[in-house]
Formats: structure tokens, C-alpha cells, sequence
């Protein structure tokens, strides 16, 4: 529920308005979110944390806030990515799709029945009919 909640605050961030500092600090409270949870803010637990984190992290955190789509799919199962990426595909979805099939093992295939006489990009997806 956690996660949900700050996934949805990231989207107000997702604004030029917002200086890249906060949002990669942001970024950084995402990547590091099951950490930081059951830190306590006695004695500045949280802080010490954070502060840590970001001197080890500053320069390689990307100041850009990824898109709710591209948030969820990244914690999805492979097989749900490949479907995803056939059905982006399928739509011309290029900006997404090319994220999608980057997160997929080459070697990996997926049998999902019917679904390659519905997507004709399945293939292309690794996703086999039978």
C-alpha cells in the first residue's frame, strides 16, 4: 500500500516545475523504499539512511520520473512484460515497447494459447501459441 501511495506522489513530480534535485532524490526513495520503511525517524534513522544513499548514488540516479506504465511493469512478471510489449507493439507503442523488451531474457519463451491468433507482434515477443 506503501508503494502504491508513493507511486502515485511520483506523478506530481513528473513536471519541469519540479527542480531535478527533489526528483532524484525521489527516484532514490523509490529504489531504496524497502529499506527505508522500517527505519525509525528516532535519533534521524531515516536521514543517516538517505544521506548515505545519496552520497553513494547522487551521480548515477536519474532526475527523470518514469510513467505509471512504466513504473508497473518493471515489477511485473516477464511473461506479463511480454504480453504487454505484444499489445504495445500491436498498437505502435514505440517509446514503451523498446524498455519492455530490453527487461527480457532473448532466450525465453512464453506459451500463452490463443494469444498469437489475436497479436500479431507475439512472435516478435517471444510468445508462442502452443
Amino acid at each position: 500500500m506503501i508503494r502504491a501511495e508513493y507511486l502515485r506522489f511520483l506523478q506530481t513530480l513528473n513536471d519541469d516545475a519540479v527542480p531535478a534535485g527533489e526528483r532524484k532524490i525521489a527516484n532514490l526513495v523509490l529504489q531504496h523504499l524497502d529499506e527505508l520503511i522500517p527505519l525509525s525517524t528516532a535519533q534521524g534513522q531515516r536521514t543517516k539512511k538517505m544521506v548515505l544513499l545519496a552520497q553513494e548514488n547522487w551521480n548515477t540516479i536519474s532526475a527523470e520520473i518514469q510513467s505509471d506504465l512504466e513504473q508497473t511493469t518493471e515489477q511485473a512478471a516477464p511473461v506479463t512484460r511480454a504480453l504487454l510489449g505484444a499489445m504495445l507493439c500491436d498498437l505502435a507503442r514505440d517509446e514503451i515497447t523498446a524498455k519492455l523488451k530490453k527487461s527480457l531474457n532473448p532466450l525465453t519463451s512464453y506459451t500463452i494459447p490463443g494469444v498469437s491468433e489475436i497479436l500479431s507482434s507475439a512472435p516478435e515477443w517471444s510468445i508462442k501459441f502452443k
